[in-house]
Protein backbone atom coordinates (compact mmCIF):
# COMPACT_ATOMS: atom_id res chain seq x y z
CA UNK A 1 0.00 0.00 0.00
CA UNK A 2 2.86 2.38 0.82
CA UNK A 3 4.32 1.89 -2.65
CA UNK A 4 0.92 2.51 -4.23
CA UNK A 5 0.43 5.69 -2.20
CA UNK A 6 3.87 6.95 -3.20
CA UNK A 7 3.07 6.37 -6.86
CA UNK A 8 -0.16 8.33 -6.48
CA UNK A 9 1.67 11.19 -4.73
CA UNK A 10 4.37 11.35 -7.42
CA UNK A 11 1.73 11.29 -10.14
CA UNK A 12 0.01 14.29 -8.54
CA UNK A 13 3.34 16.14 -8.20
CA UNK A 14 4.23 15.53 -11.88
CA UNK A 15 0.75 16.61 -12.97
CA UNK A 16 1.02 19.88 -11.00
CA UNK A 17 4.54 20.56 -12.32
CA UNK A 18 3.49 19.87 -15.91
CA UNK A 19 0.42 22.08 -15.55
CA UNK A 20 2.47 24.93 -14.09
CA UNK A 21 5.08 24.62 -16.82
CA UNK A 22 2.41 24.71 -19.52
CA UNK A 23 0.69 27.77 -18.07
CA UNK A 24 4.00 29.58 -17.67
CA UNK A 25 5.12 28.92 -21.24
CA UNK A 26 1.86 29.88 -22.99
CA UNK A 27 1.13 33.61 -22.60
CA UNK A 28 -2.41 34.87 -22.55
CA UNK A 29 -3.61 36.18 -25.93
CA UNK A 30 -3.71 39.96 -26.26
CA UNK A 31 -7.18 41.39 -26.63
CA UNK A 32 -7.50 44.72 -28.38
CA UNK A 33 -9.04 47.38 -26.17
CA UNK A 34 -12.69 47.63 -27.13
CA UNK A 35 -12.76 44.41 -29.17
CA UNK A 36 -15.93 43.23 -27.45
CA UNK A 37 -17.60 46.61 -27.97
CA UNK A 38 -16.70 46.34 -31.65
CA UNK A 39 -18.64 43.12 -32.02
CA UNK A 40 -21.71 44.68 -30.40
CA UNK A 41 -21.39 47.99 -32.27
CA UNK A 42 -24.13 49.65 -34.31
CA UNK A 43 -24.08 48.61 -37.97
CA UNK A 44 -23.66 51.45 -40.48
CA UNK A 45 -25.62 51.48 -43.71
CA UNK A 46 -24.40 53.18 -46.87
CA UNK A 47 -25.41 56.78 -47.61
CA UNK A 48 -27.22 57.12 -44.28
CA UNK A 49 -26.62 59.96 -41.79
CA UNK A 50 -25.46 59.00 -38.30
CA UNK A 51 -24.96 61.34 -35.39
CA UNK A 52 -23.12 60.83 -32.14
CA UNK A 53 -22.42 63.25 -29.30
CA UNK A 54 -19.27 63.31 -27.16
CA UNK A 55 -19.48 65.00 -23.79
CA UNK A 56 -16.30 63.65 -22.20
CA UNK A 57 -13.41 61.26 -22.83
CA UNK A 58 -15.13 58.55 -24.79
CA UNK A 59 -14.69 55.83 -27.43
CA UNK A 60 -17.55 54.85 -29.72
CA UNK A 61 -17.61 51.88 -32.11
CA UNK A 62 -19.53 51.21 -35.32
CA UNK A 63 -19.27 48.41 -37.84
CA UNK A 64 -20.08 47.87 -41.50
CA UNK A 65 -19.84 45.09 -44.04
CA UNK A 66 -18.46 45.61 -47.52
CA UNK A 67 -20.51 44.65 -50.54
CA UNK A 68 -19.70 41.80 -52.89
CA UNK A 69 -19.14 44.30 -55.71
CA UNK A 70 -15.68 45.73 -56.27
CA UNK A 71 -15.45 49.34 -55.20
CA UNK A 72 -13.99 52.13 -53.09
CA UNK A 73 -15.42 53.06 -49.68
CA UNK A 74 -15.26 56.64 -48.47
CA UNK A 75 -16.07 57.65 -44.89
CA UNK A 76 -17.16 61.30 -44.66
CA UNK A 77 -16.97 62.94 -41.21
CA UNK A 78 -18.32 66.34 -40.16
CA UNK A 79 -17.57 67.56 -36.61
CA UNK A 80 -19.08 70.57 -34.86
CA UNK A 81 -18.79 71.88 -31.32
CA UNK A 82 -20.58 74.38 -29.10
CA UNK A 83 -19.27 77.82 -28.29
CA UNK A 84 -19.04 79.62 -24.98
CA UNK A 85 -18.87 83.38 -25.27
CA UNK A 86 -16.26 84.11 -27.98
CA UNK A 87 -14.27 80.95 -27.41
CA UNK A 88 -14.51 77.60 -29.16
CA UNK A 89 -13.90 74.47 -27.15
CA UNK A 90 -12.06 72.29 -29.67
CA UNK A 91 -11.82 68.54 -29.02
CA UNK A 92 -9.29 65.93 -30.01
CA UNK A 93 -11.18 63.54 -32.25
CA UNK A 94 -9.88 60.60 -34.27
CA UNK A 95 -11.37 57.91 -36.53
CA UNK A 96 -9.75 54.51 -37.14
CA UNK A 97 -10.80 51.57 -39.32
CA UNK A 98 -10.06 47.97 -38.26
CA UNK A 99 -10.50 44.72 -40.15
CA UNK A 100 -12.11 41.57 -38.80
CA UNK A 101 -8.81 40.57 -37.16
CA UNK A 102 -8.76 43.89 -35.28
CA UNK A 103 -5.84 45.16 -37.36
CA UNK A 104 -5.71 48.85 -38.29
CA UNK A 105 -6.59 49.49 -41.94
CA UNK A 106 -6.65 53.29 -42.03
CA UNK A 107 -7.48 56.34 -39.96
CA UNK A 108 -7.47 60.11 -39.72
CA UNK A 109 -7.55 62.97 -37.23
CA UNK A 110 -10.88 64.81 -37.38
CA UNK A 111 -9.94 67.60 -34.96
CA UNK A 112 -6.57 68.11 -33.30
CA UNK A 113 -7.39 70.07 -30.16
CA UNK A 114 -6.45 73.51 -31.46
CA UNK A 115 -8.65 76.58 -31.76
CA UNK A 116 -9.28 77.80 -35.29
CA UNK A 117 -11.09 76.93 -38.47
CA UNK A 118 -11.85 73.33 -39.33
CA UNK A 119 -12.61 72.05 -42.80
CA UNK A 120 -16.21 70.98 -43.03
CA UNK A 121 -15.59 67.39 -44.11
CA UNK A 122 -12.84 64.92 -43.48
CA UNK A 123 -12.74 61.73 -45.49
CA UNK A 124 -10.99 58.37 -45.38
CA UNK A 125 -10.60 56.69 -48.76
CA UNK A 126 -10.62 52.93 -48.21
CA UNK A 127 -9.39 51.42 -51.47
CA UNK A 128 -8.03 48.14 -50.19
CA UNK A 129 -11.05 46.68 -48.42
CA UNK A 130 -11.88 43.09 -49.22
CA UNK A 131 -15.37 42.40 -50.60
CA UNK A 132 -18.02 40.83 -48.36
CA UNK A 133 -16.00 41.39 -45.16
CA UNK A 134 -16.82 43.05 -41.84
CA UNK A 135 -14.92 46.18 -40.78
CA UNK A 136 -15.05 48.37 -37.68
CA UNK A 137 -14.97 52.12 -37.09
CA UNK A 138 -13.52 53.39 -33.83
CA UNK A 139 -14.10 57.04 -32.85
CA UNK A 140 -11.86 58.27 -30.05
CA UNK A 141 -12.55 61.56 -28.28
CA UNK A 142 -10.31 63.40 -25.81
CA UNK A 143 -11.40 66.87 -24.58
CA UNK A 144 -8.96 69.69 -25.10
CA UNK A 145 -7.24 70.96 -21.96
CA UNK A 146 -6.78 74.39 -23.51
CA UNK A 147 -10.31 75.58 -22.70
CA UNK A 148 -11.90 74.83 -19.33
CA UNK A 149 -15.37 75.75 -20.60
CA UNK A 150 -15.60 72.74 -22.87
CA UNK A 151 -19.19 71.73 -23.52
CA UNK A 152 -19.15 68.88 -26.00
CA UNK A 153 -18.81 67.76 -29.60
CA UNK A 154 -21.26 66.54 -32.18
CA UNK A 155 -20.23 64.31 -35.09
CA UNK A 156 -22.10 63.56 -38.29
CA UNK A 157 -20.84 60.73 -40.49
CA UNK A 158 -21.73 58.89 -43.65
CA UNK A 159 -20.14 55.99 -45.47
CA UNK A 160 -20.29 55.83 -49.26
CA UNK A 161 -19.73 52.97 -51.66
CA UNK A 162 -18.40 53.89 -55.08
CA UNK A 163 -18.22 51.03 -57.61
CA UNK A 164 -15.13 52.52 -59.25
CA UNK A 165 -12.97 50.35 -61.47
CA UNK A 166 -9.21 50.24 -61.20
CA UNK A 167 -6.88 50.59 -64.20
CA UNK A 168 -7.55 47.63 -66.50
CA UNK A 169 -5.58 45.50 -69.00
CA UNK A 170 -2.17 46.40 -67.57
CA UNK A 171 0.52 45.02 -69.87
CA UNK A 172 4.31 45.23 -69.88
CA UNK A 173 6.61 45.35 -72.91
CA UNK A 174 10.04 46.81 -73.71
CA UNK A 175 11.18 49.66 -75.94
CA UNK A 176 14.18 49.59 -78.30
CA UNK A 177 16.55 50.38 -75.42
CA UNK A 178 15.20 47.58 -73.26
CA UNK A 179 13.29 49.87 -70.88
CA UNK A 180 10.08 48.47 -69.37
CA UNK A 181 6.94 50.05 -70.82
CA UNK A 182 3.57 49.76 -69.04
CA UNK A 183 0.26 50.33 -70.81
CA UNK A 184 -3.24 50.25 -69.37
CA UNK A 185 -6.82 51.24 -70.06
CA UNK A 186 -9.26 52.92 -67.71
CA UNK A 187 -13.00 52.52 -68.13
CA UNK A 188 -14.66 54.38 -65.26
CA UNK A 189 -18.29 54.40 -66.31
CA UNK A 190 -19.42 53.18 -62.87
CA UNK A 191 -18.33 56.29 -60.99
CA UNK A 192 -21.60 57.61 -59.54
CA UNK A 193 -20.40 60.33 -57.16
CA UNK A 194 -18.39 62.67 -59.36
CA UNK A 195 -19.02 64.62 -62.50
CA UNK A 196 -15.61 63.46 -63.75
CA UNK A 197 -15.61 60.49 -66.08
CA UNK A 198 -11.89 59.74 -65.97
CA UNK A 199 -9.07 59.66 -63.45
CA UNK A 200 -7.47 62.96 -62.51
CA UNK A 201 -4.09 61.27 -62.79
CA UNK A 202 -2.32 57.96 -62.34
CA UNK A 203 0.48 56.83 -60.07
CA UNK A 204 2.84 54.11 -61.23
CA UNK A 205 4.50 52.33 -58.33
CA UNK A 206 7.72 50.42 -59.01
CA UNK A 207 9.49 48.18 -56.53
CA UNK A 208 12.07 45.41 -56.26
CA UNK A 209 9.72 43.75 -53.74
CA UNK A 210 6.48 42.03 -54.76
CA UNK A 211 4.78 43.38 -51.62
CA UNK A 212 5.79 46.99 -52.44
CA UNK A 213 7.17 47.58 -48.95
CA UNK A 214 9.49 50.09 -50.58
CA UNK A 215 8.58 51.65 -53.90
CA UNK A 216 9.14 54.64 -56.16
CA UNK A 217 6.08 56.59 -57.29
CA UNK A 218 5.69 58.32 -60.64
CA UNK A 219 2.81 60.63 -61.56
CA UNK A 220 1.35 60.05 -65.03
CA UNK A 221 -1.22 62.35 -66.64
CA UNK A 222 -3.44 60.40 -68.99
CA UNK A 223 -6.67 60.27 -70.90
CA UNK A 224 -9.72 58.21 -70.01
CA UNK A 225 -9.06 55.73 -72.80
CA UNK A 226 -5.51 54.55 -72.12
CA UNK A 227 -2.15 55.63 -70.75
CA UNK A 228 1.44 54.41 -70.65
CA UNK A 229 4.66 54.81 -68.68
CA UNK A 230 8.31 54.04 -69.46
CA UNK A 231 10.75 53.27 -66.64
CA UNK A 232 14.13 54.58 -67.77
CA UNK A 233 15.94 53.53 -64.61
CA UNK A 234 15.00 50.07 -63.30
CA UNK A 235 16.66 49.29 -59.98
CA UNK A 236 16.96 45.52 -60.20
CA UNK A 237 17.01 42.43 -62.38
CA UNK A 238 13.33 41.92 -61.59
CA UNK A 239 10.95 44.83 -61.10
CA UNK A 240 7.31 44.87 -59.96
CA UNK A 241 4.82 47.49 -61.12
CA UNK A 242 1.23 48.45 -60.42
CA UNK A 243 -0.89 51.38 -61.54
CA UNK A 244 -2.96 53.44 -59.11
CA UNK A 245 -5.88 55.44 -60.48
CA UNK A 246 -6.42 58.65 -58.48
CA UNK A 247 -9.54 60.81 -58.56
CA UNK A 248 -10.94 63.54 -56.38
CA UNK A 249 -14.06 62.54 -54.51
CA UNK A 250 -16.83 65.05 -53.91
CA UNK A 251 -19.40 64.98 -51.13
CA UNK A 252 -22.63 64.31 -53.08
CA UNK A 253 -24.84 66.86 -51.34
CA UNK A 254 -22.86 70.05 -51.82
CA UNK A 255 -19.96 68.83 -54.04
CA UNK A 256 -17.35 69.89 -51.48
CA UNK A 257 -14.11 67.98 -51.98
CA UNK A 258 -13.17 65.73 -49.09
CA UNK A 259 -10.55 63.25 -50.28
CA UNK A 260 -8.85 61.45 -53.12
CA UNK A 261 -9.91 57.93 -53.84
CA UNK A 262 -7.42 55.47 -55.24
CA UNK A 263 -7.80 52.14 -56.97
CA UNK A 264 -4.86 49.85 -57.69
CA UNK A 265 -4.38 47.60 -60.68
CA UNK A 266 -3.03 44.08 -60.78
CA UNK A 267 0.74 43.71 -60.37
CA UNK A 268 2.98 43.01 -63.37
CA UNK A 269 6.71 42.24 -63.29
CA UNK A 270 9.66 42.34 -65.64
CA UNK A 271 11.54 39.27 -66.73
CA UNK A 272 14.80 38.50 -64.98
CA UNK A 273 17.89 38.45 -67.20
CA UNK A 274 19.50 35.01 -66.88
CA UNK A 275 22.87 33.61 -67.87
CA UNK A 276 22.66 31.62 -71.09
CA UNK A 277 19.43 33.28 -72.22
CA UNK A 278 19.11 34.90 -75.65
CA UNK A 279 17.74 38.41 -76.23
CA UNK A 280 17.22 40.57 -79.30
CA UNK A 281 17.74 44.34 -79.10
CA UNK A 282 17.40 46.56 -82.17
CA UNK A 283 17.59 43.50 -84.46
CA UNK A 284 20.86 42.34 -82.89
CA UNK A 285 20.94 38.97 -81.10
CA UNK A 286 22.79 38.46 -77.83
CA UNK A 287 23.49 35.64 -75.41
CA UNK A 288 24.09 36.51 -71.74
CA UNK A 289 27.41 35.19 -70.44
CA UNK A 290 27.33 36.94 -67.04
CA UNK A 291 23.99 38.06 -65.61
CA UNK A 292 25.21 40.77 -63.24
CA UNK A 293 22.92 43.81 -63.17
CA UNK A 294 25.45 46.40 -61.92
CA UNK A 295 26.67 47.32 -65.42
CA UNK A 296 29.39 44.65 -65.42
CA UNK A 297 27.28 41.86 -66.90
CA UNK A 298 28.47 40.51 -70.25
CA UNK A 299 26.98 39.25 -73.50
CA UNK A 300 28.15 37.69 -76.75
CA UNK A 301 26.81 39.08 -80.03
CA UNK A 302 25.50 36.01 -81.83
CA UNK A 303 24.04 37.51 -84.99
CA UNK A 304 21.22 39.62 -86.33
CA UNK A 305 17.56 39.34 -87.20
CA UNK A 306 18.15 41.18 -90.47
CA UNK A 307 18.01 39.23 -93.72
CA UNK A 308 21.21 38.51 -95.66
CA UNK A 309 19.50 39.97 -98.72
CA UNK A 310 18.63 43.25 -96.95
CA UNK A 311 20.14 45.94 -99.19
CA UNK A 312 19.88 48.53 -96.42
CA UNK A 313 22.01 46.54 -94.02
CA UNK A 314 25.36 47.92 -95.17
CA UNK A 315 26.89 49.33 -92.00
CA UNK A 316 27.40 47.40 -88.76
CA UNK A 317 28.44 49.29 -85.65
CA UNK A 318 28.92 47.08 -82.62
CA UNK A 319 28.86 49.18 -79.46
CA UNK A 320 30.69 48.71 -76.19
CA UNK A 321 27.45 47.90 -74.33
CA UNK A 322 23.84 46.96 -74.92
CA UNK A 323 20.77 47.56 -72.75
CA UNK A 324 18.62 44.57 -71.92
CA UNK A 325 15.51 45.40 -69.88
CA UNK A 326 17.02 48.80 -69.16
CA UNK A 327 20.35 47.55 -67.78
CA UNK A 328 23.78 47.80 -69.40
CA UNK A 329 25.70 44.68 -70.46
CA UNK A 330 29.19 44.72 -71.96
CA UNK A 331 29.53 43.17 -75.42
CA UNK A 332 32.67 41.10 -74.91
CA UNK A 333 32.62 38.70 -77.87
CA UNK A 334 31.32 38.08 -81.40
CA UNK A 335 30.17 34.50 -81.82
CA UNK A 336 31.45 32.05 -84.44
CA UNK A 337 29.72 32.59 -87.84
CA UNK A 338 27.66 35.45 -86.38
CA UNK A 339 27.57 37.42 -89.67
CA UNK A 340 28.84 34.83 -92.11
CA UNK A 341 27.89 35.50 -95.78
CA UNK A 342 26.23 38.87 -95.16
CA UNK A 343 27.38 40.09 -98.57
CA UNK A 344 25.60 43.46 -98.44
CA UNK A 345 27.77 44.71 -95.56
CA UNK A 346 30.33 47.32 -96.60
CA UNK A 347 31.80 48.48 -93.26
CA UNK A 348 32.14 47.06 -89.74
CA UNK A 349 33.07 48.85 -86.48
CA UNK A 350 33.75 46.70 -83.44
CA UNK A 351 33.26 48.14 -79.93
CA UNK A 352 35.93 48.63 -77.28
CA UNK A 353 34.77 45.79 -74.99
CA UNK A 354 34.86 43.04 -77.61
CA UNK A 355 37.74 40.78 -76.58
CA UNK A 356 37.21 37.94 -79.05
CA UNK A 357 36.16 37.98 -82.71
CA UNK A 358 34.92 34.44 -83.31
CA UNK A 359 35.74 31.90 -86.02
CA UNK A 360 34.25 32.73 -89.43
CA UNK A 361 32.31 35.56 -87.80
CA UNK A 362 32.49 37.66 -91.01
CA UNK A 363 33.57 34.96 -93.43
CA UNK A 364 32.16 35.38 -96.94
CA UNK A 365 31.13 39.03 -96.43
CA UNK A 366 32.35 39.89 -99.92
CA UNK A 367 31.09 43.48 -99.82
CA UNK A 368 33.05 44.63 -96.75
CA UNK A 369 35.61 47.33 -97.60
CA UNK A 370 36.67 48.56 -94.16
CA UNK A 371 36.89 47.19 -90.63
CA UNK A 372 37.69 49.01 -87.37
CA UNK A 373 38.70 46.76 -84.47
CA UNK A 374 38.25 48.22 -80.96
CA UNK A 375 40.66 48.78 -78.10
CA UNK A 376 39.67 45.66 -76.15
CA UNK A 377 40.23 42.97 -78.80
CA UNK A 378 42.72 40.28 -77.78
CA UNK A 379 41.90 37.46 -80.18
CA UNK A 380 40.91 37.32 -83.85
CA UNK A 381 39.95 33.72 -84.45
CA UNK A 382 40.55 31.58 -87.56
CA UNK A 383 38.87 32.68 -90.81
CA UNK A 384 37.21 35.63 -89.04
CA UNK A 385 37.37 37.72 -92.25
CA UNK A 386 38.01 34.92 -94.70
CA UNK A 387 37.05 35.67 -98.33
CA UNK A 388 36.14 39.31 -97.67
CA UNK A 389 37.46 40.08 -101.14
CA UNK A 390 36.99 43.87 -101.05
CA UNK A 391 38.39 44.39 -97.53
CA UNK A 392 41.16 46.95 -98.09
CA UNK A 393 41.24 49.00 -94.88
CA UNK A 394 41.79 47.44 -91.44
CA UNK A 395 42.21 49.77 -88.48
CA UNK A 396 43.29 48.01 -85.27
CA UNK A 397 43.03 50.19 -82.12
CA UNK A 398 43.80 47.41 -79.65
CA UNK A 399 47.14 47.39 -77.86
CA UNK A 400 46.46 44.02 -76.28
CA UNK A 401 46.01 41.86 -79.38
CA UNK A 402 47.68 38.52 -78.61
CA UNK A 403 46.65 36.18 -81.43
CA UNK A 404 45.42 36.19 -85.03
CA UNK A 405 44.01 32.84 -86.13
CA UNK A 406 44.79 30.81 -89.22
CA UNK A 407 43.21 32.24 -92.37
CA UNK A 408 41.73 35.18 -90.45
CA UNK A 409 42.47 37.54 -93.36
CA UNK A 410 42.86 35.06 -96.20
CA UNK A 411 41.47 36.09 -99.59
CA UNK A 412 40.98 39.77 -98.70
CA UNK A 413 42.07 42.56 -101.09
CA UNK A 414 45.67 41.86 -102.07
CA UNK A 415 46.82 45.44 -101.39
CA UNK A 416 45.01 45.86 -98.10
CA UNK A 417 46.46 48.28 -95.54
CA UNK A 418 46.49 47.24 -91.88
CA UNK A 419 47.01 50.09 -89.41
CA UNK A 420 48.13 49.30 -85.85
CA UNK A 421 49.21 51.38 -82.78
CA UNK A 422 52.69 52.76 -83.40
CA UNK A 423 54.07 51.27 -80.19
CA UNK A 424 52.94 47.80 -81.29
CA UNK A 425 54.14 47.84 -84.91
CA UNK A 426 57.07 45.46 -84.44
CA UNK A 427 55.22 43.15 -82.08
CA UNK A 428 52.21 42.84 -84.37
CA UNK A 429 54.35 42.02 -87.40
CA UNK A 430 54.91 38.66 -85.76
CA UNK A 431 51.15 38.07 -85.46
CA UNK A 432 50.44 38.62 -89.18
CA UNK A 433 52.27 35.76 -90.86
CA UNK A 434 51.37 33.99 -94.06
CA UNK A 435 49.21 31.51 -92.17
CA UNK A 436 46.78 34.35 -91.30
CA UNK A 437 46.39 35.24 -94.98
CA UNK A 438 48.75 38.20 -94.87
CA UNK A 439 50.56 38.69 -98.21
CA UNK A 440 53.68 40.58 -99.23
CA UNK A 441 51.58 42.98 -101.31
CA UNK A 442 49.78 44.16 -98.15
CA UNK A 443 51.06 46.85 -95.79
CA UNK A 444 51.26 46.84 -92.00
CA UNK A 445 51.82 50.40 -90.83
CA UNK A 446 51.45 52.79 -87.90
CA UNK A 447 48.08 54.40 -87.25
Amino acid sequence: MNIAKQKIRWSIVFFIMAWMGFTMKVPAAEVLDGAYQMEEATALEYETDYYTYFSDSETVYFKFKTLQTEGVYVLALNASWEQENAYIAVPNLRADIYDNYKRTVDGCVIADGKRGSFSRYRGISLSELEPDQEYFLKLTHTPSTEYHRYTGTELNMQIFFIPFQGPQNVSLSYDGQGHPVLQWSCDNAYNTYSSLTSYDYFQVESSVNPDFTECNTYIVEGSAAASSFTDNNPKSGKMYYRVVGCQKFYYPKDKSKITLMQKKSAVVSTEEVKKGSAYTVNNMKYKVTDDRIDGNGTVTLTGTGKSKSDKNFKTLKIGATVKIYGRNYKITAIANKAFKNYKKLTSVTIGSNVGTIGKESFSGCTGIKSVTIGKGTKKIMGKAFYNCKKLSKINIKSQTLSSVGSGAFKNIYKKAVIKVPSSKLNLYRGLFGSRTGYRKTMKLKKR
